[in-house]
């Protein structure tokens, strides 16, 4: 039996075009409709900083550097900056599985900013128990933290 070679044509589509087919792809295998949305998210949020109508195999990984350097000038919050590339990240590891483009790009860690910031409230709202003898000051620090 003779060995049918097909080539994978998704590879001159668009990056927009293909993500599409992920979005497909992944509703047919069941994923979440919440991860859906937020996959579609993403896209629209990227298109500010990168050029979804790039063909796929054009695509290199010093295209998402650029965009991760755009989003960081315009002050994007580091932990959004992380959840975009880590979708995708996702959106790659499906290219490289269907066998259009094989690029990997790093992981950037979260920062636990909500951790700290709790920290740091509970210290304040510590010290400000210790101040018994103004009790007016002590309500109104109490008042803008959030506690009573």
């Amino acid at each position: 039996m003779a060995k049918r070679l097909t080539m994978n044509t998704r590879k001159g589509k668009p990056f927009s075009e293909v993500w599409g087919e992920f979005i497909t792809s992944q509703t047919a295998k069941g994923v979440a409709e919440i991860t859906l949305r937020n996959y579609r998210q993403v896209h629209h949020n990227i298109t500010r900083f990168f050029d979804v109508e790039t063909q796929m195999d054009e695509l290199s990984k010093s295209d998402f550097e650029k965009m991760v350097v755009e989003m960081r000038g315009a002050d994007l919050a580091h932990n959004t900056i992380a959840t975009y590339l880590r979708v995708i990240r996702t959106f790659l590891n499906w290219c490289q599985r269907e066998g259009i483009i094989s690029i990997t790009i790093p992981n950037i860690k979260e920062k636990e900013t909500v951790k700290h910031f709790r920290a740091i409230s509970s210290a304040i709202v510590g010290s400000v128990n210790s101040l018994r003898s103004n009790e007016t000051m002590r309500c109104r620090i109490l008042i803008v933290l959030g506690r009573s």
